[in-house]
């Protein structure tokens, strides 16, 4: 199968579910706003956890320099 004609028939069967839900309108318009939410909220943390894993990774990540060699090593530096 292929990935278009799987997200085609995905969203048809999303879109066919709402409109034949035993639920009003305003009930399903509730509805995916809650779920809409909901998704967003995992959607930033997801990000959030995916920036702090980077963070820690260039905290960790030390660029060899040909130059610190030469210098004194008691000398700290920061980035």
């Amino acid at each position: 199968m292929s990935k278009p004609g799987f997200f085609a028939g995905l969203a048809l069967g999303l879109i066919a579910g709402i409109l034949i839900a035993p639920k009003s309108g305003q009930e399903t318009r509730s509805d995916l706003k809650e779920r809409s939410r909901n998704w967003i909220d995992i959607a930033e943390n997801l990000a959030e956890e995916a920036w702090d894993r980077i963070d820690d990774k260039r905290k960790g990540f030390r660029p060899s320099n040909p130059m610190e060699d030469e210098s004194d090593p008691q000398e700290t530096k920061s980035f």
